[in-house]
């Protein structure tokens, strides 16, 4: 098989070790999933008399850490070299600060 790139196909799973267990993560992401449907229920937040703020915070809390996982284990940034992970942060922080701005503007 040709190589593609000076890279062999199966270079990636031998340069960064074995795979990360995807059916916990997918697990993990399934229950994250699930948190933040029961946060959004009307019956949840009678029963624990959460405040519209301390949902906002949960919602976003969640969100945040399901998309740490996707970016991480199943796009691979998590073995990729820390400036991708730098220019990608950079670029979350710069578009929560922009959404949190306009949220509170309107």
């Amino acid at each position: 098989m040709a190589e593609h790139g000076g890279h062999t196909p199966g270079a990636a799973a031998t340069t960064h070790g074995a795979h990360p267990n995807y059916w916990l993560i997918g697990i993990v992401l399934s229950v994250l999933t699930v948190l933040e449907l029961a946060v959004t229920s009307s019956y949840v937040i009678e029963l624990l008399n959460l405040s519209e703020l301390v949902t906002n915070v949960a919602l976003i809390a969640f969100a945040l850490a399901k998309a740490a996982f996707v970016v991480g284990y199943y796009m691979h940034l998590k073995f990729d070299s820390r400036v991708y992970t730098t220019m990608f942060a950079t670029g979350i922080l710069f578009a929560l600060l922009l959404a949190s701005t306009f949220m509170l503007l309107f």
